[in-house]
């Protein structure tokens, strides 16, 4: 890889680093063109104004440089002269009015005062050199990289500072420098081979000036070098790094990181892998990778952590009796010239499709069965409604991967799979997408992307777990506000659009007139997926669009989570009401929905004599390990649990225990590639408010108390949003799409698959949104599905049947020449096994209850009454002790 600098350059580059790696694609095409234009803008207006500068700046700057004159009586065999000549204290002057750091001793040609003429540009090691000289004022060289007797290679020192810098919201004084350009504020490491940002070899804030497998060569003046200028609160810390390339030692590099003290969370400073992170993990800003020239010479690039931004400065290159310092110092002054290098994008560029080769699994299995994958990463700006996008636009990366049989990816149709929340990263859905490709013999091909800020999608999440403690990630997220801000349902549903234009083309070129694109979503997915089509909607992109489990935009609010899982909770009581033979006639006078609330009552009433209290438990904490299991193929086994906690004979008592143990949440929280905080972040923003602005959010106290009066419930809204959303440091504004449909008319196929069991989004819900869509869109497909729970495609098992009906009514849906779905599948949908005589039904019991045997049914009726006597008197011995003492 060349350097950005060039080997004869006589000045540094000041460099800095940002995620923007558009410019790339620009530069060689509009170059040229631009160094001319700002060549003569710069020249014209420093001519236009130099004598004004020159009578203020000269004079000042003669008067800073006055002292005492030394003069050399010493020749040398060099070419050069021997002159008197006034300097400032530890530097002279040449010929050619550069200034030589005579401070440093191994920079010296000869003694002091002796200068190089004027072909030459500084001294390394006592001999006239044209490499390029030490510009930094006040140089020191880091300790421990002097290499006056060999090289120095892949080396780390400590530097101990008399200020403070800051990066994303880290402050510290003890910095750590790596010959292979990078500085960090934390822990580091002298990795010399760079990768994309961010790396996992750098844990903390880090800059990346210019990492590559940069060496300190022997025997010259080459090291690095730091200064600190001006007074406080105003200091400025400089890093000048000025090395060779370990396979090139002539090719040199040099180039300046710089931190203002009066600007925390920026630097400014060049190619390699340039750029920031702030943990191994992100967030991170890369403005190159492995790019050659990506800086140009003299350019200084300034990135922002805070706004996620960053500006590029391209100096003229304009070599007269005027040095650098004088044009610089004007482009930046004058707010005449522009002498700005961003160039203006009248829409984002769309880049070509160049797939590469990946594993299938996240595990690093390469294919199974046949099925390989391949892997792509996007670049987008942070904020698609930036009035001015530019090659400087502050981006983030986009991961995108397909799944498909070896010889068909480029025939198959291609199914874009949305997964379900707003945090969940594609890996999860790994193992389904390579079932369905397998399944359908290579006729449809898996597509996914994981949304912005999530798995390999620019990750955005906290270093400490979010759930557990807020307050140790709030540093986090106010270093990452512009990030959040901009992580909007809006922004993502743009990237989608962006995506699949560079898939599929911008008119669909790359697209065969026999293949289709589908977008399939579940869950919260499909609410980012209605945003896409709001945003698209005078523009199709695809060809059929399949809803599992929908979001309706305008009526949904997460705060009524435990409410409505209480809703489906008693329907399924309802239900084993009507299953006798299997269900009812376990509970007394065959009345479950009965049986259930005394369940509640003796909890509640008798707390201290009660079967869970017994069990160290209580009614809140089954509340919430029932909502674990309450899905198909697991539920049925609640009216049992139910039956044996109101009869509590000692096995009952072995089962609850077991349970209790056993059951756990889901573990997403810390797990690879979930983001917590974008989606507590869109949620708040988008999902929690009211749906009528003059309303308030109600209390924590009163969602608690709703939860707490729910026979199965998470507490997920009450004891983790809503404290969360009343630190209100989540959360972004809406837009003019927050709970609207689109408007524009449509004959685009939609399929929407829809559980009348589900748990999540009551059926009323999904009703509610075909009322309003099919204003808009007559060929809208609904399907209940019955005995169904959340998401059809994982909840509507089929009787002695792998799969699911609601894949078998997508996948349908998908290759129908009319977009109808085949709803043979609906007949085969099992029913709810409560007696607990199925072999799946067996394996569940035995997994949650320790036992296969779910009502241990030789108990009666007599059993369960006398047990509950048994209850209520011995509640009344405990209270009424003494009274029984006295009659006895």
């Amino acid at each position: 890889m060349q350097s950005p600098s060039m080997k004869n350059a006589t000045t540094p580059r000041q460099v800095q680093v940002n995620m923007n790696n558009v410019r790339e694609a620009q530069e060689d095409l509009h170059g040229s063109r631009r160094r001319a234009d700002l060549f003569l803008k710069c020249f014209l207006g420093s001519l236009a104004v130099l004598a004004i500068l020159a009578a203020i700046i000269l004079p000042v700057s003669l008067i800073l440089v006055l002292k005492p004159t030394y003069t050399s009586d010493t020749t040398s065999t060099t070419t050069g002269t021997t002159t008197t000549v006034t300097y400032a204290a530890g530097y002279t002057l040449t010929s050619s009015s550069t200034c030589v750091n005579t401070m440093i001793d191994f920079n010296n040609c000869g003694i002091v005062g002796y200068v190089c003429s004027s072909n030459y540009t500084s001294c390394s090691a006592g001999v006239c050199s044209t490499s390029p000289p030490v510009m930094l004022p006040g140089a020191v060289a880091a300790p421990g990289l002097n290499s006056s007797v060999s090289n120095i290679d892949d080396a780390t020192t400590v530097i101990t500072l008399p200020l403070n810098i800051t990066l994303y919201n880290y402050t510290t004084n003890i910095i750590t420098v790596t010959t292979n350009g990078i500085v960090c504020l934390s822990s580091c490491s002298n990795a010399y081979s760079n990768t994309n940002l961010p790396s996992s070899s750098f844990g903390g804030p880090t800059v990346f000036g210019h990492w590559d497998d940069l060496y300190i060569a022997a025997g010259t003046s080459q090291t690095i070098y730091y200064a600190i200028s001006g007074t406080a609160p105003n200091r400025i810390t400089t890093f000048e790094f000025y090395e060779s390339h370990y396979s090139s030692p002539t090719q040199y590099y040099h180039f300046q990181i710089i931190f203002n003290e009066n600007q925390p969370n920026t630097w400014r400073g060049g190619s390699a892998t340039i750029g920031l992170q702030a943990s191994s993990t992100g967030p991170s800003m890369t403005y190159s990778y492995n790019v050659a020239n990506a800086v140009s010479y003299n350019t200084s690039l300034t990135f922002n952590t805070i706004t996620g931004t960053f500006s590029a400065k391209e100096p003229a290159n304009i070599y007269i009796v005027f040095t650098w310092y004088f044009l610089f110092l004007f482009c930046i002054l004058s707010p005449y010239i522009d002498c700005q290098t961003c160039i203006p994008f009248n829409s984002w560029p769309i880049v070509k499709a160049n797939w590469s080769s990946c594993s299938v699994l996240s595990d690093g299995t390469l294919t199974v069965n046949n099925i390989n994958a391949e892997c792509i990463r996007l670049t987008v700006p942070i904020n698609w409604s930036s009035t001015n996008l530019t090659n400087c636009t502050g981006t983030i990366e986009i991961f995108v991967k397909r799944y498909f049989l070896s010889g068909y990816q480029n025939t198959s149709h291609h199914l874009w799979r949305i997964p379900g929340g707003g945090g969940i990263p594609i890996s999860t859905l790994e193992f389904e997408a390579i079932s369905v490709v397998g399944a359908l013999n290579g006729s449809v091909s898996i597509y996914m992307t994981d949304k912005r800020g999530v798995g390999q999608s620019s990750l955005l999440e906290c270093p400490t777990s979010i759930i557990k403690n807020f307050t140790a990630c709030l540093p986090f997220i106010q270093a990452n506000q512009y990030r959040l801000q901009q992580n909007t349902y809006t922004n993502t549903a743009h990237d989608l659009e962006y995506v699949l234009n560079v898939i599929g083309g911008k008119n669909r070129e790359n697209i065969k007139s026999n293949q289709r694109v589908i977008l399939m979503a579940s869950s919260q997915g499909t609410y980012l997926v209605q945003r896409y089509l709001s945003v698209t909607q005078d523009s199709e992109q695809v060809d059929g669009v399949i809803f599992d489990s929908i979001l309706p935009t305008d009526i949904t609010r997460f705060i009524h989570g435990d409410k409505y899982l209480n809703y489906i909770f008693l329907d399924l009581f309802t239900r084993c009401s009507q299953d006798r033979q299997g269900c009812a006639k376990y509970f007394e006078n065959e009345n479950p929905l009965r049986s259930l609330y005394i369940y509640k009552m003796n909890e509640d009433f008798f707390d201290q004599s009660s079967c869970l209290y017994l069990l160290n438990a209580n009614t809140v904490e089954l509340a919430n390990k029932m909502s674990f299991i309450f899905y198909p193929q697991m539920m049925q086994l609640l009216p049992a649990l139910i039956f044996r906690i109101n009869r509590c004979n000692k096995e009952d008592q072995k089962v609850l225990k077991y349970f209790l143990n056993v059951t756990q949440p889901p573990n997403e929280d810390e797990a690879p590639g979930y983001s917590i905080l974008v989606e507590l972040n869109n949620n708040l923003a988008e999902l929690w408010g009211p749906l009528d602005p003059k309303e308030t959010n109600p209390t924590c106290e009163y969602l608690k108390g709703i939860s707490m009066n729910t026979f199965a419930s998470t507490h997920v809204m009450p004891d983790i949003y809503c404290p969360i959303q009343q630190t209100r440091q989540l959360g972004y504004p809406t837009d003019q799409y927050y709970r609207k449909y689109p408007t524009t008319k449509t004959k685009l196929p939609v399929l929407l698959l829809h559980g009348d069991m589900d748990q999540a989004l009551p059926v009323p819900i999904s009703r509610h949104f075909v009322k309003e869509y099919s204003l808009v869109n007559s060929h809208l497909t609904y399907i209940e599905l019955p005995r169904t729970g959340h998401t059809p495609t994982g909840a509507s098992p089929m009787i002695d049947a792998e799969g699911s009906c609601g894949w078998n009514l997508a996948i349908s849906f998908i290759l129908s020449e009319t977009f109808e779905p085949d709803r043979s599948c609906l007949n085969k949908i099992s029913e709810i096994d409560f007696a607990g005589t199925t072999m799946k039904t067996k394996q569940i019991a035995m997994q949650y209850f320790g036992t296969d045997n779910m009502w241990d049914a030789e108990k009666t009726n007599a059993t369960v009454i006398n047990t509950a006597t048994s209850i209520e008197l011995t509640h009344f011995v405990l209270k009424f002790g003494i009274v029984l003492i006295i009659f006895l």
